[in-house]
């Protein structure tokens, strides 16, 4: 690691994950995050960079100047407690979108029952006990769908 960039880049990185940054814009975005509850995920392509005092591209893209430094930089994001936490609502998500799609079916059945049920209550309009509900299920209008 001969070259000054890469070693501000690897030392700017450094500074970012133990959460120490000294540039005054990245040190206010650790300071906004921190008031809110979340003081984690400050490892980035733009933070480093500006942490470093370069520009993003010599670290930004697939084929960039530093690839040793963006692999350093990728690993750290993956290693990150707000990637763990990133995984576990997509986890959580994807059960509450299957519970949901459950959940539709059954109503949907449910509203099946129900048709059916009415339908026969109609058709038994002149059962005794349909009389005794005072409720004329052939005079009520149609129900119209919902747009």
């Amino acid at each position: 690691m001969s070259d000054p960039t890469e070693k501000k880049l690897s030392q700017a990185l450094q500074r970012l994950i133990e959460g120490s940054p000294t540039h005054p814009k990245v040190r206010a975005k650790l300071e906004k995050r921190q008031a809110e509850g979340e003081p984690y995920g400050m490892v980035s392509f733009s933070n480093v960079a500006l942490e470093a005092g370069v520009s993003r591209t010599l670290i930004g893209h697939v084929d960039c100047a530093y690839p040793k430094v963006r692999n350093a930089i990728l690993k750290a994001k993956k290693a990150s407690p707000a990637a763990e936490t990133v995984r576990a609502l997509r986890r959580e998500i994807a059960e509450l979108k299957n519970t949901q799609a459950q959940l539709i079916t059954v109503c949907a059945s449910l509203r099946a029952e129900l048709d059916r049920a009415k339908a026969r209550l109609v058709d038994l309009g002149d059962d005794p006990t349909v009389k005794r509900m005072g409720v004329n299920f052939r005079a009520r209008p149609p129900k119209k769908p919902n747009a």
